[in-house]
């Protein structure tokens, strides 16, 4: 079973089913929300239960004509489409939460290994939406989504998470590389003149501008506390029991470093540090972990590493923003700055 559109989890979502029937791909035609979910189910099919089933034909443009069409192909071609933002063409938030995964699990094993990330947002963009219409706002998304595609680099991936909310994985990219990055791209946002149609079918060329959050995730960021059995372990009794943790910080840099060799080992962070880390990303968890009515035993840790990044980002998003205009913020030596190139 698959992720798809959600309105028609009460159609397709029966595990007795082993097809999707010609007025489910109907309705899945007839949606317009892209970055919606929808359940599916692909199985290998044979000729008898095509001829039990003669309305199993279609799925997302495929056709089943015999026991030589494999379902495993129609589900590839679904899952490629649930990983797109189909307005702009970039990646959408499950396909960011499954490469913040990997970029996570591999800086984890490599603990020299930095990237950084950034969340950007259109300014004033419910003003926008009110002034124009939503058709004239869905221009002006595809527009930026363009823009943002033939500004990234090879090893950067771009992706629309929401509205007008949009984030970049910057692999091996430090922060003053990330923030130039995203600083250039502002301005070509904000010296471009984007066309569009407002509701009423009118034309308009306007220029818009984007507030910028940039952080890095290096060997020393708390996100770390989060993996590993030790880090695990004493965050879950922070959350639970708010303790000074003395001995779980004690045991816990004992066995700190990964015993990969010298060179793959992450530096043993002094008391106090670990201790506010812990704080940090201890009550991050609570908060998540309350907020979504989960448990603690059972809750995901790469969900509470990928939301932790997201946040931090986003958080330096709105500090640019309350800053001025068109801003890229990031963060140095435990304060929030605004980049200006050197």
């Amino acid at each position: 079973m698959r992720k798809s559109y959600r309105e028609l989890t009460d159609i397709v979502e029966n595990p007795s089913s082993d097809f999707v029937l010609a007025d489910v791909v109907e309705k899945i035609d007839s949606l317009k929300k892209p970055h919606k979910e929808v359940f599916l189910y692909t199985k290998l099919l044979n000729n008898d239960e095509i001829g039990r089933n003669p309305s199993a034909v279609k799925l997302l443009g495929g056709k089943i004509h015999s026991s030589n069409v494999r379902a495993e192909s129609l589900y590839t071609k679904a899952e490629a489409l649930s990983m797109e933002d189909e307005l702009t063409g970039l990646g959408n938030r499950r396909n960011l939460e499954l490469e913040l995964k990997k970029e996570l699990a591999f800086s984890y094993r490599n603990p020299n290994r930095v990237f950084s990330v950034a969340t950007f947002d259109i300014d004033d963009f419910r003003d926008f939406n009110n002034r124009y219409g939503h058709g004239g706002g869905d221009g002006v998304l595809k527009t930026l989504g363009n823009i943002i595609s033939d500004s990234a680099r090879d090893s950067d991936s771009m992706f629309r998470i929401s509205g007008d909310e949009f984030f970049s994985l910057y692999r091996n990219a430090r922060t003053m590389g990330a923030s130039l990055v995203a600083y250039k791209l502002s301005h070509r946002v904000a010296n471009t003149k984007i066309i569009f149609r407002d509701e009423r079918g009118e034309r308009h060329k306007k220029s818009i501008k984007i507030s910028t959050g940039v952080t890095e995730i290096n060997q020393h960021n708390p996100v770390w506390l989060l993996y590993g059995k030790s880090g695990r372990q004493i965050v879950r009794h922070y959350v639970g029991e708010h303790s000074g943790l003395k001995d779980e910080i004690n045991r816990y840099i004992g066995k700190y470093s990964i015993k990969q060799g010298v060179a793959r080992q992450r530096n043993i962070p002094d008391k106090k540090r670990l201790k506010k880390d812990i704080r940090k990303i201890g009550d991050f968890a609570k908060d998540y972990i309350v907020k979504n009515n989960l448990d603690m035993n059972n809750v995901s840790i790469s969900k509470i590493a990928i939301n932790w990044v997201m946040k931090s980002a986003d958080d330096l998003a709105y500090y640019a923003k309350r800053n001025g205009k068109n801003c890229v913020a990031y963060r140095e030596n435990g304060k929030n700055m605004i980049y200006t190139p050197a």
